[in-house]
Order: structure tokens, then sequence, then C-alpha cells
């Protein structure tokens, strides 16, 4: 094993990471003899033939959603840890194929070299609000 100046021999340095991907969704749609509409999830290798399917009265219908994985691995190793399908993703009311991250980045707005943070924004607002409180 190389001996690396940021990874010393008694600790692990850990990197949790998380990354978003598609899954195809399958169902075989088949239409009964009352009319009714019947929807059967199948793996993503189903794959019939098209006269089989004229025959069967059924058809292939696929829809794409968003998956997100999480893992964790040891940095300098390429040993992981844990790898798996995040679980309870949240997905959105109207758009069910989507799923919302479980992390969300900011930036920081820079301004003549200064942080602008969301913190020094408000600041002014509250200040305002406390003066009304005592004046009253």
């Amino acid at each position: 094993m190389q001996q690396n100046d940021i990874f010393y021999r008694d600790t692990a340095t850990l990197m949790y990471f998380n990354y978003k991907t598609t899954k195809k969704v399958v169902y075989k749609r088949k239409i009964q003899d009352n009319g009714n509409v019947k929807m059967v999830e199948k793996d993503d290798s189903f794959n019939p033939p098209a006269d089989m399917q004229e025959e069967g009265n059924f058809e292939k219908v696929e829809k794409t959603i968003d998956m997100w994985y999480e893992g964790v691995m040891v940095m300098g190793t390429n040993i992981m840890l844990q790898w798996k399908m995040m679980e309870n993703m949240v997905r959105p009311q109207s758009a069910s194929q989507y799923a919302i991250p479980n992390y969300v980045a900011a930036a920081p707005r820079m301004y003549k070299g200064r942080i602008d943070s969301i913190v020094s924004r408000i600041t002014a607002a509250i200040l305002d609000v406390i003066k009304a409180r005592v004046f009253i």
C-alpha cells in the first residue's frame, strides 16, 4: 500500500456520495374483453414480438423515472463500504417520474471580493424588527 500524506496509517478518510441516474419501468398493458385495461409490471427485458402483441391484445408501455443512489467509499483504496439505491426518494406530486435530491447546494454571491450570505442580507431587516418591538 502506498503511503500518502493526506491518508495516515491509523485513520481512514471516507467519502459519502450520491448521484442521480434513470431507470426504465416496463408494463404490459392488456385490454380485456369487457373493455377494462390491466397494467402488469414487467422487468426491463420484457420484449414480445409485434405479432404476439396484436394477437394477445396487449402492448408494451414503458416510462423512465429518476433514481438516486448513495454510497460510502474509503479514499485512497478501491473499497466501497456501502452502495445502494436511496430509500424514501421525494417526488413532486405533479411529476412522479422526477426525484428531488436530498442535498440542495446554494452558492453564495461574491460582491467586491466579499461573500454576500443570506445572514448578511437579512440582518438589517431583523434589526428593524427588533427596534420596532423596543419602541412599542
